[in-house]
């Protein structure tokens, strides 16, 4: 299992399809407001920081798994590679 993490929505337009079936995608930065635009809900492999939601105004986050900074060492602890995708 990986970690991909993006922190804008123009990464993960570009690379998203690169994360496997078991891996988790963490939206961090302005990628929170991916949730705003579109439906991920259904991609259970999406994780949200919760507080770069809060502090971008993407309040409702109950149809996401939020985590904390604390919940993210643990993520990133229990995944084989962390990956993180910018733009180019």
């Amino acid at each position: 299992m990986n970690l991909h993490i993006f922190n804008n929505p123009e990464a993960y337009d570009l690379y998203h399809g690169f994360a496997e079936p078991d891996d988790v995608v963490l939206l961090i930065e302005d990628a929170v407001y991916l949730v705003l635009n579109r439906d991920l809900s259904q991609d259970r492999r999406i994780r949200i920081l919760i507080d770069d939601a809060f502090q971008r105004g993407v309040e409702d986050t109950s149809s996401y798994s939020a985590i904390s900074y604390p919940e993210w060492v643990a993520l990133t602890a229990a995944c084989e590679r962390s990956i993180s995708w910018a733009k180019p």
